[in-house]
């Protein structure tokens, strides 16, 4: 029997606007905590700077930007997720 055993890979954005979104702060203890108390060990928790709730980069995070953001998803964004393997 094979037995795989992937990470919980837990980002948040600093730029998200706030009305949708709770600040980052807010939840990472609690979800530390959580991920603690159901016996995981292998976990990532980042919040990162600089990029909206799309994981794109951005100076605001507001709606009004989405429409001049050509990228996809942030580098730094996918190199925190590639870490986990």
């Amino acid at each position: 029997m094979w037995i795989y055993i992937k990470p919980n890979v837990i980002l948040f954005t600093q730029s998200a606007v706030p009305l949708f979104f709770p600040p980052p702060k807010e939840n990472l203890n609690a979800i530390e905590e959580a991920l603690k108390a159901g016996g995981n060990q292998n976990y990532i928790i980042k919040e990162i700077p600089n990029l909206n709730h799309l994981f794109q980069t951005t100076q605001t995070g507001a709606p009004s930007e989405y429409r001049q953001i050509e990228e996809i998803i942030a580098p730094k964004a996918l190199d925190l997720v590639g870490e986990s393997k």
